[in-house]
């Protein structure tokens, strides 16, 4: 059996661009966002405790865990991120997530250093 997670990776939104040549020998040059999900942990030094989830926008989602809402992270501020993982798509990133709250995926959080 493979040891979980697989190897992580980080990175950004990623894009490209695609030149195309019209009728008129005009250059046209269309870049094409792919939107990407990351799945992150997060560490309460203070606390000692982590906290798992996934966005579509890593950095709004850190500043709503450490200075906005009334959620259950709020009680454990400051976080800090401890993991990245990015997936082209939802369906992929949410069943990573899944796997990181599982025997297995808690034990893989606990070989990470904080």
């Amino acid at each position: 059996m493979d040891s979980y997670p697989p190897e992580a990776d980080s990175g950004s939104i990623s894009d490209f661009s695609l030149q195309i040549t019209s009728k008129d020998g005009d250059l046209i040059i269309v870049f094409i966002f792919l939107m990407t999900f990351t799945v992150y942990i997060l560490f309460s030094s203070k606390y000692d405790k982590h906290y798992t989830g996934f966005t579509s926008n890593l950095e709004l989602r850190i500043s709503s865990h450490n200075q906005f809402g009334k959620v259950w992270t709020a009680k454990f501020r400051p976080w800090k991120i401890i993991f990245v993982k990015e997936f082209d798509t939802k369906a992929e990133a949410m069943t990573f997530e899944k796997g990181l709250k599982s025997g297995q995926g808690r034990n893989f959080i606990k070989t990470i250093p904080r």
